[in-house]
């Protein structure tokens, strides 16, 4: 699920999930969700989807940075938004 995230493949993410993939599975060296990987490509569509089907917004990869952290780095301010108001309703 992360390199459809990556690829911006949103059919294969849905196919993915709907057919139960672990959305929030840290895949790779560095443990990155499907969640953080939207975040870093800059892809505000694959981030909603993934918001609405439930990623947990608080998991973090092998340096402790969540999705949110990750994008107030990148200054990705929509991206950012969307993950503040998610984690305020946990």
């Amino acid at each position: 699920m992360t390199l459809a995230c990556h690829l911006d493949k949103l059919e294969v993410i849905h196919l993915l999930d709907i057919h139960g993939a672990d959305i929030n599975f840290g895949a790779g060296k560095f443990r990155n969700t499907p969640l953080m990987t939207a975040t870093g490509r800059w892809n505000v569509r694959v981030v909603d989807y993934l918001i609405e089907r439930g990623a947990d917004p608080f998991v973090t990869d092998s340096f402790g940075f969540t999705a949110q952290r990750k994008a107030e780095i990148k200054n990705l301010r929509t991206i950012s938004s969307m993950l503040k108001q998610y984690q305020n309703e946990y």
